[in-house]
């Protein structure tokens, strides 16, 4: 923290800064006069309490002011920071509080110094108003050459009054001409009676006084303007603090047992008694010099210190501009001229006691801002440098104390009448019109919108409108009550003050603090994708396309919100501080990728240029390697083929066999049947029996010669007991035989034409006759069975050994390929597994046909493998998108999720030793990626997919 900066303007020393801190004694002439006459000797009682409250706020504000040692204005002007993130309008409402508090004391003191000289000098042709004019017009020019002049004419007065105040404290207690029975004998003035009115009088007293006893604060208006200011300040505060309880504790308990209660309720304090005891004829002089040094003090300080608080303001953004114009002697000028007309104006308008007590209000509020806003600080702010750190405890001290002030405040302002309660609220909301006059202006400049869509501006527009309705409301109520309830009036007039009160702290505050929050994040968001989210994006991007140079984001730096409550505002704060330490710590991971991968990049080169030797003189090696490689992938497929072959050759030559052997015995079959024909058709009994029931005979072998369905023998069983039934009924002969003849023929049912010539006599010569022909026709379609049968399996086998590679792709269709495999397979599958085929209509693709059966051939050879020749094989053959999909499921036990990911390396297998080599599924996956297509397995227990993917071009 640099306190030295422009060590040009750091022109108050010590003496000055001391002489300074007397300040808060002054206003004792004006304050005690009114105290007395309005709340009695009880003022004294008042003066002690209010001394105890003043220094327990010292340490909270020499820490404050402090913590901005190159600023001036003192406590006000530095509550900016503090209540930034609640409300900045209230930083500017202290500034405002603070220069209504102050401006008017120097037309007072002036008023104070006009009254002597008049009545020193009462020929003189001026009035009071125009020599308490000259004094400010004089003071204010004194003040326009600087804080370096006002210090040094400030002290002389100063050791002046000092001197004086102890001599006129001392010297009656010494020479015994204190009456302490009249300083113990406190009494207090009231309005109403009751424990009510003396309360609201005694906070009416405390409220009064408190616009005086602390303003030895005034030191911490010059912090910028003083030299050494961390070790000065504290002194010149806690030397103020010391004097004040020799003012307000000492001199008036002595004046009053000295010069009585009465006298001292004078405008002008006649304290020549005081001083008799030493001075003798001079006791007039010193009480002159004692008052007019203590009106001075105040009008020189006053029309200096809060002009620079206005002039601070300004300089961060929270008043009008012009408040900030200064000389090149560091004076505000526009402040102070302001400031001296002010008081010229109060002087000729000769405002009452109201117009006091109404700035009264002004000033206690700046006090609790202060003591609020150090607390505030050292809560949320704890690391910020101090120059000067307030003991423990001494902070919840000053609090204590501006609650006290608040107490005053609700229950005494009310005492000094509606018109000062009135001009006191109205006075506070100036700096709201400040406030946003500094705002418009700025958005002006900024070619923004004169109103802006706030949600600070809204919420404070809707307390105010309370505030006025409550002032409506107010008014009504009170002009409703007679004068003799004035106890019901000043509750009224209480309730007023602790809504004007709320209105100016929750008010803005809490509306500030919602919106402020907001706008933090708002801001924050903004700064981060603007900033840190862009440089990040840009050096990811720059990675990713291999730019090591650009990939940097080292300069990003993420202010983090200040979180300063639990509730949803501060989670959300604390949600976006968890994002932006995210993107730190991503950053910090991009910062040691780019290191690695700078590392490995090096280690690259240097690999590179020794590969670069090794691939010269390897590449001819690589090249046979190559050549070597594609000759046995050929030859390992067309030996995995083979093994596959291989393992087809019993079950295709028991194919083979069960249609031979079915031809064989047909044509057996044959032979015998043409040889009963032969024998039995030429006698002269068939030949008769046909020419009695040709017609019968002709109708019965026509029926045998359709196409007959192939019966279990279960249902041959069952058809036979029904005809054999059907033929007892009929009351027909040999019904068992005939049913035998029947079944044998495959008739089983509608036998009711036939009826009649199973009743004749010749009926099983008949049927054996028309048996003999059935027979012929069913062995003669067995045998074209058969031969089609065997025809397909040669045909099959012959596709599946074609060994001449096509060098290009040739059209195949995908379902026949399949079928092909299968009929291969039939004799396993038809052992107990279930084929299921899902075929759609699919368009013929370019492919290496051959290859593609080695597929077919692993996978379905796999599913009878793991469903151990019993379970269900699906088939599922479509289109989909540009892409034909061919699924083979099987109902097998499943594949283990641990080697899931390992049957397509080469020689991994689950067979058992000599049952496979572990290389099916690796070619399988060579020619599917041949084809630039893919394969995926799921499988579950009970359900495992393999999914072969084929582009149709």
């Amino acid at each position: 923290m640099n306190t030295s900066q422009d060590n040009k303007k750091r022109t108050i020393g010590a003496y000055g800064l001391y002489a300074i801190a007397i300040t808060g004694c002054c206003p004792l002439f004006f304050t005690l006069p009114v105290g007395i006459a309005a709340q009695g000797t009880s003022t004294l009682f008042l003066f002690v309490l209010g001394v105890l409250l003043s220094a327990m706020a010292v340490p909270g504000y020499i820490e404050l002011a402090l913590m901005y040692p190159n600023k001036n204005g003192g406590i006000a002007a530095v509550l900016t920071d503090a209540f930034r993130p609640y409300s900045p309008v209230i930083g500017c409402l202290a500034g405002t509080f603070y220069w209504w508090g102050w401006f008017e004391g120097s037309s007072f003191a002036a008023t104070l110094e006009a009254t002597i000289i008049n009545q020193l000098w009462p020929t003189l042709p001026f009035s009071v108003p125009t020599m308490a004019t000259s004094i400010i017009v004089l003071f204010t020019f004194i003040n326009f050459l600087g804080m370096k002049w006002v210090s040094r004419m400030v002290i002389p007065f100063s050791a002046i009054s000092i001197l004086l105040a102890i001599l006129g404290a001392f010297v009656p207690i010494f020479s015994g001409h204190v009456d302490w029975s009249q300083v113990y004998n406190l009494q207090l003035k009231t309005t109403f009676g009751g424990a009510f009115g003396q309360f609201t009088s005694l906070m009416a007293g405390l409220y009064f006084i408190a616009y005086s006893i602390p303003a030895y604060e005034t030191t911490l208006a010059y912090i910028a303007e003083t030299k050494d200011p961390a070790r000065v300040a504290p002194r010149a505060m806690y030397f103020g603090a010391i004097l004040t309880a020799l003012f307000y504790i000492l001199l008036p308990s002595v004046w009053l047992g000295t010069i009585g209660a009465k006298v001292l309720t004078d405008a002008v304090l006649p304290l020549d008694p005081t001083y008799a005891p030493l001075f003798g004829r001079l006791e007039n002089v010193a009480t002159i010099l004692f008052l007019m040094s203590n009106a001075i003090i105040p009008c020189f300080v006053a029309l200096t210190n809060c002009p620079r608080t206005l002039a601070q303001l300004a300089d961060d953004g929270l008043m009008p501009r012009f408040f900030g114009w200064s000389t090149k002697a560091n004076v505000p000028w526009v402040s102070t001229l302001i400031t001296s007309m002010g008081a010229i104006i109060i002087i000729w308008i000769n405002a009452p006691s109201w117009f006091l007590a109404a700035v009264s209000f002004e000033y206690i509020l700046c006090l609790v801002f202060a003591s609020v806003g150090v607390f505030l600080l050292r809560r949320h702010s704890p690391n910020l440098p101090r120059l000067y750190r307030a003991p423990r405890g001494t902070i919840m001290l000053g609090l204590i104390a501006a609650i006290c002030w608040i107490i005053t405040t609700i229950f005494g302002f009310e005492q000094f009448g509606l018109p000062s309660m009135i001009a006191g609220i109205g006075f506070a909301f100036t700096g709201l019109i400040f406030y946003f006059w500094r705002k418009l202006s700025d958005r002006q400049q900024s070619y923004l919108s004169l109103l802006p869509n706030s949600l600070h501006v809204k919420l404070a527009g809707t307390m105010l409108s309370v505030l006025v309705l409550d002032a409506i409301g107010y008014l009504i109520a009170v002009n409703s009550i007679g004068p003799s309830n004035a106890w019901l009036i000043v509750v009224l007039e209480d309730i007023f003050v602790v809504v004007a009160l709320l209105t100016l702290t929750i008010g803005f505050t809490l509306p500030g603090a919602i919106a402020n929050a907001a706008d933090e994040v708002s801001s924050a968001a903004n700064r981060l994708v603007k900033g840190a989210l862009k440089d990040f994006s840009k050096a990811l991007v720059a990675m990713g396309q291999g730019d090591l140079t650009r990939s940097v984001a080292e300069d990003i730096q993420l202010e983090l919100i200040p979180v300063r409550s639990h509730d949803e505002i501060g989670r959300m704060g604390e949600s976006f501080n968890l994002l932006q330490k995210e993107i730190l710590h991503a950053v910090e991971g991009l910062k040691q990728s780019r290191l690695k991968l700078l590392e490995a990049n090096q280690r690259m080169l240097h690999i590179n240029e020794e590969l670069e030797k090794r691939v010269n003189e390897r590449t001819e090696e690589l090249k046979n390697a190559l050549s070597s490689l594609s000759l046995a992938k050929d030859q390992l497929i067309e030996t995995e083929k083979m093994a596959a072959l291989g393992n087809l050759v019993a079950g295709i030559a028991h194919e083979l066999n069960t249609p031979l052997g079915a031809i064989n015995a047909s044509s057996s079959n044959i032979n015998n049947s043409l040889l009963e024909v032969k024998n039995k058709f030429p006698t002269e009994k068939v030949q008769k029996i046909l020419a009695d029931h040709f017609k019968d005979f002709s109708a019965l072998l026509q029926r045998t010669l359709q196409s007959h369905p192939r019966l279990s023998s279960q249902e041959e069983r069952e058809h036979k007991k029904a005809l054999i039934e059907h033929l007892k009924k009929e009351n027909i002969t040999s019904p068992e035989e005939i049913a035998d003849f029947l079944i044998d023929m495959g008739i089983t049912n509608n036998i009711e034409p036939f009826l009649s010539l199973f009743q004749s006599k010749d009926n099983l010569a008949i049927l054996e006759l028309v048996n003999s022909f059935s027979s012929l026709h069913k062995n003669s379609l067995n045998i074209a069975e058969g031969v089609k049968r065997a025809s397909k399996i040669i045909f099959a086998l012959k596709n599946y050994v074609h060994f001449e590679h096509a060098l290009n792709k040739v059209k195949e269709n995908i379902q026949e390929s399949i079928e092909i495999v299968l009929t291969l397979y039939h004799n396993q599958l038809k052992q107990g597994i279930n084929v299921v085929k899902n075929y759609q209509k699919i368009p013929d693709i370019l492919c290496y046909p051959d290859e593609l059966n080695q597929v077919w051939t692993n996978l379905i050879q796999n599913s009878i493998y793991a469903m151990k020749n019993r379970g269900t094989l699906t088939l599922d053959v479509y289109q989909q998108n540009e892409q034909i999909i061919v699924k083979v499921t099987d109902s097998g036990e499943g594949i283990p999720a641990d080697i899931k990911d390992r049957i397509f390396e080469p020689f991994f297998t689950t067979k058992p030793r000599g049952e496979g080599s572990g290389l099916g599924l690796n070619i399988v996956q060579k020619i599917i990626e041949k084809h630039n297509g893919k394969i995926e397995v799921e499988s579950v227990p009970g359900k495992t997919t393999f999914t072969v993917s084929l582009p149709m071009s």
